[in-house]
């Protein structure tokens, strides 16, 4: 009695995520009348007398005769969708999917093994100019990978894109800027009295909030260089604090430089602090009255 043994698999690929997949297969007898492969539903059958040829080719006795008449038939006669087919060995083929192709397999009879191997590829995209003639979605998604693949492989990163000088932390050698440098302005919310561990991520900033005397005793975030220009227009007295111990964390502290407090009660006023990363403190650089 034929034993005939039906296997199916079925592999679809991931949505929103490319992958690849190959079929490796590998002969291991010879064929009789019947025995077939399906391969998304595109089905080769061995037969002892071919009379359609795209779909039939001649049994053998061996596993290298049945591997070879295959070969021939899917090469003549390739499979539907684009499947890119290889010999690797005497008894052994591969069938690679396009990109994101299912590969569904259907074996008839004894005749052969297989496996699968399922590799993530990356999708590419074309880069056209202008920008503008895209679809609002291609826009985003080039821009991003480009800016993403300068900051990963070119050997001059920019990052931060339009706001790049803005968080660049290192230009080496000699550099010379043409024209102006502008520090966009910012709003620091503080409150009347003491504030400490003031959390700051910009150059220039505009106090709001106060309706009364303020003090400033620590801010956090400080790096080797990092400046940071405070503007009060509040109306009401601003005064920094010197290395005072309400800011609990020591590496938040300023120094004014005058051993003591600052107090500006111009309107506006403004302050000028430079972190000193060997001290690791905040330096009022400059104050105005």
């Amino acid at each position: 009695m034929k034993n005939i043994l039906i296997l199916l698999l079925t592999i679809l690929a991931t949505a929103g995520f490319a992958q690849i997949i190959t079929v490796n297969l590998t002969v291991t007898n010879g064929t009789t009348n019947g025995m077939s492969l399906t391969l998304n539903g595109d089905t080769r059958t061995f037969t002892n007398s071919v009379s359609s040829p795209g779909s039939q080719q001649l049994t053998n006795i061996t596993a290298q005769g049945s591997a070879n008449n295959l070969y021939t038939n899917i090469l003549n006669n390739p499979f539907a969708g684009p499947a890119l087919l290889s010999w690797s060995a005497s008894t052994n083929l591969t069938i690679t999917g396009a990109n994101s192709e299912a590969m569904a397999v259907t074996i008839s009879g004894n005749w052969v093994s297989y496996s699968t191997v399922t590799q993530a590829v990356v999708s590419m995209a074309a880069v056209r100019v202008p920008l503008s003639g895209e679809t609002a979605t291609a826009q985003t998604n080039i821009a991003t990978q480009l800016e993403t693949g300068l900051n990963a492989f070119s050997q001059a990163q920019i990052s931060g894109g339009r706001a790049a000088l803005l968080v660049k932390t290192n230009f080496p050698g000699s550099n010379n800027w043409t024209g102006d440098l502008a520090f966009t302005g910012n709003a620091l919310t503080l409150a009347n009295g003491n504030n400490v561990d003031l959390s700051t991520g910009n150059v220039f900033y505009r106090i709001t909030g106060p309706t009364g005397a303020f003090y400033i005793s620590g801010l956090i975030g400080g790096r080797d260089g990092q400046q940071i220009i405070l503007e009060n227009a509040t109306g009401y007295s601003l005064t920094v604090s010197n290395n005072v111990t309400s800011e609990t964390v020591s590496t938040n502290r300023v120094l004014t430089g005058v051993g003591g407090p600052v107090t500006m009660t111009n309107v506006p006023s403004f302050v000028h602090l430079i972190y000193d990363g060997n001290a690791s403190l905040w330096d009022v650089e400059y104050h105005s009255n």
